[in-house]
């Protein structure tokens, strides 16, 4: 019964979701982005302006500002989107296969071992 009940609320939210397919690809996009690889983020169309890449580049400072309150710290305190942005392009051409996560943590070693400088 719960499972017919999870199929019928599964079917409407599949009705009442816009059905373009730049929402799909964009809805997709948002809720795996961690799993996006290096490559993703090379390929994803724009700039931070654009939708793609700023919902990329929104996930990896919030990754860093989460890991920051973990350890008490702001690393983002110095660091503006532009050059975080900048600093995935790099990262990324170099490593395409690498994840979107070890991008991320790979940053955060960079901008620790930075501010230590």
């Amino acid at each position: 019964m719960m499972r017919r009940h999870l199929i019928w609320l599964a079917a409407c939210l599949v009705l009442v979701t816009p059905a373009s397919a730049a929402t799909a690809q964009e809805a997709v996009q948002a809720r795996f982005m961690g799993d996006m690889t290096c490559g993703g983020w090379r390929e994803a169309p724009g700039t931070v302006d654009g939708i793609q890449k700023a919902a990329l580049v929104n996930w990896v400072l919030g990754f860093l500002v989460g890991r920051s309150a973990i350890r008490g710290d702001d690393l983002l305190s110095t660091n503006g989107i532009s050059g975080i942005a900048a600093w995935l392009d790099d990262y990324c051409s170099r490593n395409p296969l690498n994840s979107l996560i070890t991008a991320a943590y790979d940053l955060e070693k960079a901008l620790i071992a930075r501010r230590a400088m």
